[in-house]
């Protein structure tokens, strides 16, 4: 059966009941499906509250939950909130969702694991976990990482979290070319990463190098198996990556270690060689598909629609400059120059004109083209993930995306 039920917030607790919602306790969540409920979705409209559950007996429902104590003391802190008892009304279509018991999977977006292993700041092992939970429940289920991240800091968070998960549910993709090492004398903060083990990197797109490579990442992931590898910055090692990297992961995917193999960039030239010279299935292109830089749309993209390759695009707020072009002046992980400045600052007040946020089109707008198949995220912390994925959903008029068609500077 199903019921709908309305109530209303009291004014001013909007924010309070959105924020609570996307932490509720995990022993929660599994007390209510043990109750029976096989769906429960939460709306909202001004102060305006839907609930719809699915359910054998609402009753029955009920009374399981009744005397739990996680359920009273929830109950307790709902309870200042809301306004109203409740009725049995039903939300009109189109309204934005508080809540879901079962989250709608979220296929068109990849997390990427730099932020979290702390990339420009150091992320707490809590604050790391929390933002992986934040975005399981958001519906991702697909998790990109690599031993450069942290110095294996992302793959190991990554793996503690995934453990209490069923295989089947997630797909994780991690990369090849680095080599770490236990290193006493590692500098914080080497290659932008902080709070990160003490190890250091080295180059190695040797046969030998990517196996090894791959049963290191086995290790800190806790799994047998990945569900992508792909080749990670290999431009100073082309003909080696190329002779050696790629013949070795397509062994390692005959073997079942992986399901797909790829490129992971920054740029186009090397991604094509690679497309047009290897049998690849997946390309990583960063930073080169955005509202600023629409390099990959020559050439990249159209080459990859033809040959069936999927295109995961990474770094669409071009390292910060896109998400607030006053405040976080970075372009391509370096001080971004005054013309990209400038030209961000002025794609931000087009977007203003229309109640978008920048960040909101530089986050919508790589999906907009056919051949690409997820973006990959960057947020690294709880709150970092939960405005991106309220940004996602955001409402772009196209009368905006006209204005910024033409609007990139390569």
């Amino acid at each position: 059966m199903r019921i709908a039920l309305h109530t209303r917030l009291k004014p001013g607790a909007e924010a309070e009941y959105e924020a609570a919602h996307r932490a509720v306790p995990a022993d929660l969540v599994a007390a209510i499906r043990a109750a029976g409920a096989t769906g429960w979705t939460i709306w909202r409209s001004g102060l305006d509250l839907f609930h719809v559950i699915d359910c054998d007996s609402y009753d029955k429902l009920l009374a399981e939950l009744a005397g739990l104590p996680v359920n009273i003391a929830w109950q307790a802190r709902m309870s200042g909130f809301t306004d109203v008892p409740h009725d049995y009304s039903a939300p009109e279509a189109g309204l934005p969702v508080i809540w879901e018991l079962n989250p709608r999977p979220r296929a068109e977006v990849v997390l990427g694991g730099a932020g979290y292993a702390g990339l420009y700041r150091s992320v707490d092992e809590d604050a790391a976990q929390e933002a992986l939970k934040a975005a399981w429940a958001a519906g991702i289920r697909s998790f990109d990482t690599a031993p450069h991240y942290g110095g294996g800091l992302g793959e190991e968070r990554l793996g503690r979290f995934l453990r209490e998960r069923n295989r089947s549910e997630f797909t994780v993709s991690t990369k090849v070319g680095r080599l770490l090492y236990d290193d006493p004398d590692a500098p914080d903060g080497a290659d932008d990463f902080h709070g990160a083990p003490k190890r250091s990197r080295r180059l190695d797109y040797s046969a030998k190098g990517v196996r090894l490579s791959l049963e290191q990442s086995l290790i800190r992931l806790g799994l047998d198996r990945v569900d992508r590898m792909l080749v990670h910055d290999p431009e100073a090692h082309m003909d080696q990556a190329l002779g050696e990297a790629l013949p070795e992961l397509e062994r390692m995917r005959d073997e079942g270690l992986t399901a797909g193999i790829g490129i992971g960039v920054n740029h186009v030239e090397t991604a094509l060689r690679f497309v047009r010279e290897s049998a690849i299935d997946t390309v990583m292109i960063a930073g080169r598909y955005s509202l600023l830089d629409r390099r990959a749309e020559q050439q990249l993209l159209p080459e990859c629609a033809e040959r069936g390759i999927q295109v995961l695009v990474a770094g669409v707020l071009n390292s910060g400059v896109l998400a607030d072009p006053f405040r976080q002046a970075t372009f391509d992980y370096r001080t971004a120059d005054s013309a990209v400045v400038t030209r961000a600052r002025d794609l931000e007040r087009r977007c203003t004109k229309y109640g978008v946020p920048l960040r909101a089109a530089a986050m919508q707008f790589p999906r907009r083209h056919p051949a690409v198949t997820a973006i990959v995220l960057g947020s690294g912390t709880r709150a970092e993930i939960d405005d991106s994925i309220a940004i996602l959903d955001l409402p772009v008029p196209e009368e905006l995306w006209s204005e910024l068609v033409d609007q990139a500077l390569w």
